[in-house]
């Protein structure tokens, strides 16, 4: 009498491999479309690749014939009559601090007050700012205990470009006199200031 036990047997067998061989030529297939889809580009964006530019942008302002390396991070403009307007002098200050500033009173503090007047700063755009009764500038030196303000003698400071990103500031020339502080050396001679460059600032 014939049995068919074998051949189920077989065909189970055969049925089990085929299975198995599909399963695993899946999984494969799974795993290459997973991997290959991995972003891989923020490694050249954190500088990890040779395509990535992890210099950060700086500004470079000449600033008594010494150029200051800025972040653009540290270039602020405050609305004064909108933040304090209590107790506010100038309607807007621009803050300019260098990449190596300093707060020690024997270095350089490397960073600019520059307040100005404004009811609506698009109106400045072209125009000098710097000739406005209200405009200074205060800076403290490596030799100055404190800073000292500084009015325009000759020169340019004035807005060239307004966007909804930012304002671009020039320094074209800009001369300044400031009043010596200096109460150990009284008669010392008034200190100057020069700035010459662009500078942005984000709105």
């Amino acid at each position: 009498m014939f049995n068919p036990a074998p051949g189920r047997e077989f065909y189970k067998r055969m049925k089990t491999r085929i299975l198995a061989t599909l399963i695993s030529l899946f999984t494969a297939f799974t795993l290459s479309s997973c991997l290959g889809s991995i972003d891989t580009g923020n490694i050249n964006n954190n500088g990890g690749g040779n395509g990535g530019d992890t210099t950060p942008k700086l500004y470079e302002l000449t600033v008594n014939n010494t150029t200051w390396n800025i972040y653009p991070s540290k270039v602020t403009l405050t609305d004064n009559a909108k933040n304090d307007p209590e107790n506010y002098t100038s309607d807007y200050t621009l803050t300019i601090i260098a990449v190596d500033g300093s707060n020690m009173v024997n270095q350089d503090s490397k960073r600019l007050e520059i307040d100005f007047n404004a009811d609506d700063i698009a109106e400045l755009k072209d125009t000098n700012i710097a000739e406005q009764e209200g405009f200074k500038i205060s800076y403290r030196s490596a030799k100055d205990l404190k800073a000292v303000e500084y009015k325009r003698t000759e020169g340019i400071f004035t807005i060239n470009e307004i966007t909804k990103d930012n304002i671009t500031f020039v320094f074209n020339r800009l001369k300044l006199e400031g009043k010596s502080n200096n109460i150990l050396l009284p008669g010392t001679e008034n200190p100057t200031l020069s700035v010459q460059g662009v500078i942005k600032c984000a709105l």
